[in-house]
């Protein structure tokens, strides 16, 4: 397979017109009827992030195949638009990898025994909390942990200390309520699951936000220390 780079040394009017283009034929070990005549024949596949794409798409939807089509009174606008969408490009990178170095320093922290239960609840960090304090749950898609999230912090909790409290007050609790009302079709409840069933037994206004049952109620004698706010 030949690689040939069209991002590295191009002019910033070409945004629109980068990819990294691999030039490849199918592997020898492909043959029968269905694969004749197509062994030898060359290939190209162009790899383009999000964002070169979008903007190929608008120039081409433009009309214009080169910068050298765009009337030059419109080219400096052109260009200008052009640049909007390589400093996006440039930005979601930098995003993406400060994400990425982010939730491997949580992971890392969490895991060494430093909890870091002062940080704040984001998606990074509760899918971080979740998956070292509940290990043998079955893990939840970001969506929906999102959507936990959006709970959590409607509710009051702002730090992961709070929910770490409210869980830890509520585990025996928890095991109770699910022994007596198993998830449907039986079984344990997912990460989430355990989440929301023990804040909801711990903690009432989480328990009405939700408009969750009144079931909870009864398991709240088993709560540590009896029922506090676990919120600032």
């Amino acid at each position: 397979m030949a690689e040939d780079n069209k991002i590295e040394g191009t002019a910033v009017s070409s945004f629109g017109y980068m990819s990294v283009h691999f030039v490849a034929k199918m592997k020898r070990g492909y043959s029968g009827p269905r694969y004749e005549g197509l062994a030898d024949v060359p290939f190209e596949i162009q790899v383009r992030t999000i964002a070169m794409d979008a903007w190929a798409t608008i120039s081409h939807y433009l009309d214009y195949k080169s910068d050298v089509d765009v009337p030059s009174e419109m080219r400096r606008d052109f260009y200008a638009l052009s640049g909007l969408f390589y400093v996006a490009d440039s930005h979601f990178e930098m995003f993406f990898k400060e994400r990425e170095r982010g939730q491997v320093a949580i992971t890392a922290e969490l895991k060494t025994g430093k909890l870091g239960l002062d940080q704040e609840i984001n998606l990074d960090s509760l899918k971080a909390y979740l998956l070292l304090k509940l290990p043998d749950r079955k893990r939840s898609d970001s969506k929906s942990v999102s959507e936990l999230v959006s709970e959590l912090r409607y509710s009051g909790y702002q730090q992961l200390s709070q929910l770490d409290e409210a869980l830890e007050r509520s585990h025996e609790a928890f095991l109770a309520y699910e022994k007596a009302h198993p998830p449907h079709g039986g079984g344990r409840f997912a990460d989430l699951g355990v989440a929301r069933v023990s804040l909801s037994i711990a903690d009432e206004a989480f328990r009405m936000k939700r408009q969750d049952s009144e079931t909870y109620i009864k398991y709240r004698k088993m709560l540590k220390d009896g029922p506090k706010s676990t919120r600032s």
